[in-house]
């Protein structure tokens, strides 16, 4: 819309507000076109600066009206910078390891040379631990509502690590992972049905379950795949229930860690120690 329109509408809402009885949808339209245009001469105006572009994206009333004109802000620039290794600094390659901070209980990036320095090995300890790559599918997972119930799990999401105090389970929430201690005997019959379970690496391999689906799914993943999972749910959660963002993000989760799996079946106790 050019300066010429905006007068010309402009004319005819001060006209039309006078009479208002006689052409109302009129003055209706001709005020949101004016609305649509100020909007976009105000986003236009604000792109050079960050700070106030920031400022209009962040606020909810303007992101309405925004969003009800048809009006977008434009996506800030990604700066694209080189991930280093979060112990020396080094840049890092694209496929690289990840540690478990056990203090912070956080996920820390390591170049090659830095990753040496830590054992691969299921009984480590120390305050830096390696997360075991890769994602284990487990057939014939025996999971169902019952034991859902017997959990105490409140979602159809869920993953359980085993820990020194014992196992303990998150669910993906708005707020981050909700932590709830398990009861012991509730586990013990988990693994009696599923003995693949047993040869879980405390602190940095998890029981991930989804229940989302048509069936209940089980992986043994590394403790870094439920960090991610939590971020990408949090990233799109929506209204009370999470609504289609996070539905759609849940789906495209677990489609990625289905093309990446490997298959354990029931039984096979050797697959998870030559799986990494």
């Amino acid at each position: 819309m050019d300066d010429a329109e905006v007068r010309k509408h402009v004319a005819t809402l001060s006209g039309s507000i006078e009479q208002l009885g006689p052409k109302p949808a009129k003055t209706v339209q001709a005020l949101l076109r004016l609305y649509g245009e100020l909007l976009r001469r105000v986003v236009a105006a604000a792109a050079a600066s960050p700070e106030v572009t920031a400022a209009l994206r962040s606020d909810e009333v303007i992101a309405q009206m925004l969003l009800l004109h048809g009006v977008e802000i434009a996506p800030p620039p990604v700066r694209e910078t080189p991930e280093r290794c979060d112990l020396c600094g080094e840049q890092l390659a694209e496929v690289h390891a990840h540690l478990l901070d056990t203090s912070e209980k956080s996920v820390v990036c390591t170049c090659a040379v830095c990753t040496l320095l830590f054992p691969q090995r299921a009984d480590a300890s120390g305050r830096y631990r390696f997360i075991p790559d890769g994602a284990i599918a487990i057939d014939d997972f025996a999971f169902d509502a019952l034991t859902w119930r017997a959990l105490e799990i409140p979602v159809s999401v869920a993953y359980f690590v085993r820990r020194e105090e014992g196992i303990t389970a998150y669910y993906p929430s708005p707020a981050g992972a909700v932590e709830s201690l398990l009861k012991l005997e509730a586990w013990e019959e988990l693994e009696r049905e599923n003995p693949a379970l047993r040869e879980l690496v405390p602190e940095t391999q998890a029981l991930l379950v989804n229940g989302s689906g048509e069936c209940t799914e089980g992986w043994i993943v590394g403790i870094d795949a439920c960090y991610r999972l939590v971020s990408v749910m949090r990233a799109n959660w929506r209204g009370l229930r999470g609504g289609e963002p996070a539905r759609k993000a849940l789906d495209a989760f677990f489609c990625e860690l289905r093309s990446n799996s490997i298959s354990h079946r029931t039984g096979d106790n050797h697959a998870i120690t030559h799986a990494f």
